[in-house]
């Protein structure tokens, strides 16, 4: 309810307006997400109780990320995901108990790895608070930004999002349902299909899962018009080719990624190699 044009557009352009109907084959990531498939305790891309690590590598009914995306790999599922833009990814939750920071890291960074070379946009969200969990919640999602930070990558920060509404301990029982782990679906008349903008958005500081949706929705339009609806040559994302675009382009000029001064932003064919190909496709740009 009470969605905006944009908040519209972009979830037609996600497909959310057609939902499938019991099978893979589907272009709406939002389906895939939420659908039950039967003997699984999940979906077609996510599971209740996974870790970061079962979700890498495929030890659940859940298909690997590997199947799921990676070519030479058949997805049990049926179609592999390999029109996917933008994957969100909240992982880590399962991974509290152990607390082990370093383990988180590495399946995080191995799923980024395999979701890019799918030439995928991963979007890393951090954990919401939970109740008993303060110090473990902390330490994974600084890692989580690290994550983030280190490799350029978008991310919705789920946790501040919500102590900014909810600060202290106040989230627990509100945005975070009554058993203290899940986000909450419903509190104080507001459920997860409310009008998020309803009385100056009141029900984003009610209902954990209209919050992470509306989140989701707002990245998502931010990350189609920054990485996705952009214009080749264009580095700073501003919407011109100009002067500050060959700049960015001399500075990565003849790297390959891996090198430090590679700017993924310059490599506008997506070869891994800033040439002189990117420099004709900035060229044929100037000035737009």
């Amino acid at each position: 309810a009470g969605k905006t044009a944009a908040d519209t557009e972009i979830c037609n352009w996600m497909h959310a307006n057609v939902w499938g109907s019991g099978s893979n084959n589907s272009a709406n990531g939002w389906y895939l997400a939420a659908w039950d498939v039967p003997g699984r305790n999940g979906s077609f891309t996510a599971r209740s109780g996974i870790t970061a690590g079962q979700y890498l590598n495929g030890s659940t009914p859940l298909p690997s990320i590997d199947e799921m995306f990676t070519p030479g790999f058949a997805n049990p599922d049926g179609k592999k995901y390999s029109d996917a833009l933008i994957a969100v990814i909240l992982l880590g939750t399962n991974d509290l108990g152990g607390g082990n920071t370093t383990a988180l890291t590495s399946n995080l960074n191995a799923i980024v790895d395999r979701l890019l070379a799918a030439k995928v946009i991963p979007v890393l969200s951090t954990l919401p608070p939970r109740r008993g969990q303060n110090t473990n919640v902390s330490n994974f999602n600084a890692a989580i930004r690290n994550i983030c930070q280190t490799r350029k990558l978008p991310m919705i920060d789920f946790h501040e999002e919500i102590l900014r509404r909810r600060p202290g301990q106040s989230w627990d029982g509100t945005l975070i349902s009554g058993d203290g782990v899940h986000p909450s679906s419903s509190y104080g008349g507001t459920t997860a299909s409310s009008d998020p903008y309803a009385n100056n958005g009141a029900g984003l500081s009610n209902s954990g899962y209209l919050l992470r949706s509306w989140l989701t929705v707002q990245k998502i339009a931010e990350v189609r018009a920054k990485a996705i609806d952009v214009k080749a040559g264009d580095t700073n994302r501003d919407g011109a080719v100009n002067v500050i675009d060959l700049l960015a382009l001399a500075k990565a000029w003849n790297t390959t990624q891996g090198h430090p001064d590679y700017d993924q932003r310059c490599d506008f064919n997506g070869d891994n190699t800033i040439n002189v190909i990117d420099l004709l496709t900035l060229a044929n740009n100037w000035g737009t």
